[in-house]
């Protein structure tokens, strides 16, 4: 880890100081990365190649990018061979390699406030460092964080360049799915007018017909996943999944990512060598994790996600499944798609969704993580943790910084985490 941080932070300074493109420094960063991630499984080390490689594609001066919140229907920008890249994965990236100090020293020179969300902020930081150079369109929904519309809106602001926003209704009905539906519309209709492809029906077809190649492929590896005990993942890399889930939407790198996954939950012989074993043992703690994971480094995955005594099997996010697009209606697919995210609307989709995903995976206990600065996910943990607890799972909620690690107690971590476990010989 002080290896990649190392050459992360040299190859920062050379873009910062105009001696690297962020595209050139990325593709030296992915051929490092073969040393890096050595000892993650095969299916992971694949996965890992392949992010890298899109956000080396996605920041060439080549093509056309786009920055978006997390769940902005990406099938329309790949559409128009718009690659975007998603706004928090960047700040999360960043923060993984050591490197949210500077962006968000950067947001704190701008009076971003201090209470906002960390990822946001850095996403602030980053738009002003200017890094990863100008975006054709900046795009985001109203989907998981009330806090998109000033942020994204203020970055495209800053980048000069058109902002989309696309406002989800929290219930699923006829008008709503039409609401969604007209603001796809006129998204299809801004972008074919910012790149000039006027034939764009049939190139939406395909990229339908590639997310509904995906959507199938996740209900594999889930079905797949949910009784698989090899070691191949760990718990951060299970949750994350959930992120090129939705900006690779519509690409064929999502189907094959896909499928190489589940070729590894049934034929990979390799294990992750964080672990000491190819199989989690039949007695070990399964556990779930609720809302974000902490992107950088942190000694707590070595108390709940040994593979020896427990293990994070699944999470909220990276679980959400989806039917598969009616072809004859591709907005109003998309639309439906949008407005019954598990996270949109009242609480208790979110709550029906946990449940069943917990058990699926036969998960005895879960983990919430509320992050630094998400009102939305802190304001309702009490609630949450009262309902999954009537349903039959041990609950803990933490208070921590998924983005900067200078806000979390690790040491208060372990303490609560310890005596989370310990409680499970309790009656």
């Amino acid at each position: 880890m002080r290896a990649k941080k190392y050459v992360a932070k040299k190859l920062y300074r050379s873009v910062s100081k105009g001696g690297l493109t962020f595209h050139g420094a990325s593709r030296l960063f992915r051929m490092c990365d073969a040393y890096f991630s050595r000892k993650k499984s095969p299916a992971a080390r694949c996965g890992n190649r392949a992010l890298l490689k899109y956000i080396s594609e996605a920041t060439s001066s080549e093509v056309k990018g786009a920055w978006t919140s997390i769940l902005f229907p990406a099938e329309i920008l790949h559409t128009f061979d718009i690659h975007p890249i998603t706004l928090e994965v960047m700040s999360g990236m960043f923060s993984s390699i050591g490197l949210s100090p500077m962006f968000l020293g950067m947001a704190e020179e701008m009076d971003v406030p201090p209470a906002m969300c960390s990822f946001h902020r850095m996403l602030m930081g980053i738009s002003k460092s200017g890094i990863l150079g100008t975006p054709a369109v900046v795009g985001s929904t109203s989907l998981l964080c009330d806090g998109n519309l000033k942020t994204f809106a203020e970055a495209a602001k800053e980048q000069r360049v058109p902002f989309i926003f696309i406002d989800i209704p929290y219930e699923e009905s006829a008008d709503g799915i039409d609401y969604v539906k007209g603001q796809l519309k006129d998204a299809m209709k801004a972008l074919s007018e910012a790149t000039g492809v006027k034939g764009y029906t049939e190139r939406l077809r395909r990229m339908l017909e590639n997310a509904n190649r995906a959507f199938a492929a996740l209900r594999r590896f889930y079905d797949l996943y949910c009784v698989n005990r090899k070691n191949l993942f760990r718990a951060h890399e299970v949750a994350n999944f959930a992120f090129p889930n939705h900006f690779l939407l519509g690409r064929k790198e999502l189907v094959r990512m896909v499928e190489r996954r589940c070729r590894g939950v049934r034929s990979d012989t390799k294990r992750d060598r964080f672990f000491s074993e190819m199989y989690t043992g039949e007695k070990v703690r399964r556990l779930m994790w609720l809302h974000i994971v902490p992107q950088y480094d942190t000694p707590i995955w070595k108390i709940i996600d040994n593979g020896g005594t427990s293990r994070v099997v699944c999470d909220e996010y990276s679980t959400v499944l989806y039917d598969d697009y009616d072809l004859s209606d591709p907005l109003g697919s998309i639309a439906a798609r949008l407005i019954k995210h598990p996270s949109n609307g009242p609480l208790e989709r979110r709550i029906e969704h946990i449940v069943k995903v917990a058990r699926d995976f036969n998960v005895e206990g879960m983990i919430h993580y509320s992050s630094w600065g998400c009102h939305q996910a802190s304001g309702n943990v009490s609630i949450l943790g009262r309902e999954l607890e009537a349903a039959g799972f041990k609950f803990l909620n933490i208070n921590g910084d998924a983005a900067d690690q200078r806000n979390s107690s690790f040491e208060q971590h372990r303490t609560r985490l310890e005596a989370f476990l310990e409680s499970y010989g309790q009656k």
